[in-house]
């Protein structure tokens, strides 16, 4: 298991609470943790100190090695014991659910599949060091079929140099091995894969500016990103990677989202052009006719007459679900765009005329788009479309820092703010005000707050209780 910052030692040290170790287990090699726990201590709670004094004696109870040397001693033998003279052979040793490789074949790899190394440090020096995901060994198999996976016979617990350097090569390895498994798949020659906005953390001159992200584009072996100014940033071309002058950050993005979503991204590249994509691309249609017929109607709500039903979408979608009580769905183009929507019955436009009057415009679409055209999921908006706010005023805000957080004030008084991820910080701050930007606020509070929603809820549920 790596330990790469303070969570990772906490963590840990809560995993070594349920296991079961006997004095007279092998001794492990845990490098100077009494010197990396010192200087972590003095960020930890209170609460948190009985686990790094017990984590500690619970090592101890089984001894300490000061250095890799022995391990490497013992894993060198079982390598030369499985490759014989193909010394040049690829080995990698499975550790637990992950995978490591060290020395001459860390390497290698990172010759053949330019991914980051690491390093592991030893009395004798620094050695090469590649931790190796799921991912990792399903790009390894595909792209080098003789490597040879050994299970270790040494019980290596390596707890990496906590480094800012040491992190991030490690984290680029595994960001790199994410993508390089959806390479290898089988698939069209160029494919387009949309999961939704998405950040990239761009780190520069001391600030943390954070961009969106559109989607990714696969084309032969290479990878773009495209953002949503419409920039398009080559991350990988066959083996070569981009990972200076920021590229790194893009990477590490990118194969963080592509490691979050593996089965998905993975089932959309093998069916891409198939009839997902043809409904994707009737969508955007769809959506660029709204927004031309919009430009009409500014002023009014406005629905858009397809085959047998109705939609709007955007701010127009949201209004209606939230006065008319009907249930918001999500849309999404070939280029990442996800946007709220509504459909309605005929019956169900009887209740909206009736609830918007003149308000509302009807417009017989171009397009002629059918029901069964179209693929939508339900939106996270309608948790959030009837909630009551308990602030005076609230909203989103970015530091300087590139630090998206939530601020709210009341009775006068500013309340702590509180960091959102990134991901929550540009899908606030991309849409323009409105009521749909209003319903994603409600959202993210209602994630954050929930303690004081439940509180303002009862509050008022006694209120409007008579006796």
């Amino acid at each position: 298991m790596a330990v790469r910052n303070e969570e990772g030692l906490k963590d840990w040290l809560r995993l070594m609470e349920h296991l079961d170790i006997h004095p007279s287990a092998e001794a492990v090699r845990y490098e100077d943790v009494l010197g990396r726990a010192k200087r972590l201590l003095q960020k930890m709670e209170p609460e948190e100190l009985p686990l790094v004094a017990d984590g500690i004696a619970k090592m101890a109870s089984v001894g300490f090695k000061n250095s890799l040397n022995e391990d490497f001693a013992i894993l060198d033998k079982q390598r030369e014991l499985a490759v014989g003279d193909n010394a040049d052979d690829l080995v990698v040793f499975q550790k637990g659910n992950g995978w490591f490789a060290y020395g001459k074949d860390a390497d290698q790899l990172f010759e053949r599949m330019s991914w980051q190394t690491t390093e592991a440090a030893t009395t004798d020096g620094a050695v090469s060091w590649m931790n190796i995901s799921e991912q990792g060994i399903f790009a390894l198999h595909a792209a080098i079929p003789e490597v040879h996976v050994l299970q270790p016979n040494v019980n290596i617990i390596l707890v990496e140099d906590l480094s800012e350097r040491a992190i991030k090569a490690d984290e680029l390895s595994l960001a790199q091995q994410s993508i390089d498994a959806l390479r290898m798949l089988e698939r069209p020659s160029e494919a387009v894969v949309s999961l939704g906005l998405f950040p990239v953390m761009v780190e520069g001159d001391g600030m943390l500016n954070v961009e969106s992200a559109q989607y990714v584009r696969f084309y032969g072996q290479n990878v773009d990103v495209v953002m949503n100014n419409g920039q398009s940033i080559n991350i990988v071309t066959g083996q070569s990677w981009r990972i200076g002058e920021h590229g790194a950050d893009y990477v590490l993005a990118v194969g963080d989202m592509l490691d979050q979503h593996q089965e998905e991204v993975g089932y959309l590249l093998e069916h891409y052009g198939t009839e997902l994509m043809k409904r994707q691309l009737k969508t955007d249609e769809i959506l660029d006719e709204f927004c031309h017929l919009k430009e009409q109607y500014p002023s009014n709500v406005l629905l858009v007459q397809q085959k047998g039903f109705y939609e709007a979408f955007g701010d127009d979608a949201v209004k209606i679900a939230e006065k008319c009580n009907l249930h918001l769905w999500e849309r999404e183009t070939t280029n990442g765009r996800i946007t709220s929507a509504v459909v309605l019955t005929p019956h169900q436009l009887d209740i909206v005329e009736l609830a918007f009057e003149d308000r509302l415009s009807i417009v017989g679409s171009g397009v002629g788009e059918q029901r069964e055209d179209f693929v939508m999921k339900s939106s996270p908006l309608n948790d959030a479309l009837h909630l009551q706010l308990p602030f005076e005023e609230c909203g989103i805000a970015k530091h300087r820092n590139g630090e998206f957080v939530l601020w709210a004030q009341q009775d006068g008084m500013n309340l702590p703010e509180m960091r959102i991820t990134p991901y929550e910080g540009v899908q606030y701050t991309r849409l323009s005000d409105g009521a749909e930007k209003q319903t994603v606020l409600k959202m993210i509070v209602q994630r954050y707050c929930e303690d004081t929603l439940f509180k303002h809820e009862e509050q008022s549920l006694s209120a409007s209780v008579k006796i």
